[in-house]
């Protein structure tokens, strides 16, 4: 009765179930919350291209607001910049680009790409634990030995690239004002990520 030790790798892709758009907007009104989407002008503009884009009030949400300006929150003269984190799937990501860029007000720092790695990584794992069981047989039957059972098993796999860092001086509206078309914002925003599952499996020899 021994252990074999057997590590094996599989590779594969993953594709986003939905991609977040984190965005600034300057506004010359201040409105506290979600509030703003309808309270501030820019704002509302700039809601009003995103759902003729496709995106729907449950994918809006305002995570905070910076004020500037003499006399605080409280003074005449004030403006205010929006942090507004946007939902969208990948198939909407062109237009939702677009409708951004004709915003001179406002600007993409970054996006998130949302994967179900998980879920990608059960059939990647069950291809491992075939390919490891061969191995493990034929490595016994060279030592003259033959796979019973197994001891343990562990696997991990690698989470891809989940963020677009698109952060700069100057806002998307300079790229393109004139309208919302699908925009090519010089970065390759694919939906698509590799995987790689990597399984350890202990087998019981006799």
């Amino acid at each position: 009765m021994g252990l074999l030790r057997v590590t094996v790798q599989e590779h594969g892709e993953v594709t986003a179930t939905g991609v977040r758009l984190h965005l600034s907007v300057e506004a010359e009104t201040f409105v506290i919350g979600n509030a703003a989407l309808n309270g501030a002008r820019e704002l509302r503009e700039l809601v009003t291209s995103l759902r003729t884009a496709g995106v729907t009030d449950a994918d809006l949400h305002v995570h905070g607001v910076r004020i500037a300006g003499a006399g605080g929150v409280l003074g005449r003269q004030q403006k205010a910049t929006y942090t507004l984190a946007v939902r969208s799937t990948p198939v909407q990501l062109p237009e939702v680009l677009g409708a951004v860029a004709a915003h001179r007000h406002a600007q993409l720092s970054r996006l998130d790409w949302d994967f179900e790695a998980f879920e990608a990584s059960l059939p990647l794992a069950a291809q491992a634990m075939q390919r490891a069981r061969r191995k493990a047989d034929v490595i016994a039957a060279a030592a003259g030995h033959r796979v019973v059972g197994v001891h343990s098993a562990s696997d991990s796999w690698q989470m891809p690239s989940t963020t677009i860092d698109l952060r700069s001086d100057a806002p998307m509206a300079l790229m393109s004002r004139s309208r919302a078309t699908p925009l090519d914002v010089g970065v390759e925003y694919s939906a698509t990520q590799p995987l790689d599952v990597e399984l350890t499996v202990d087998f019981t020899l006799e």
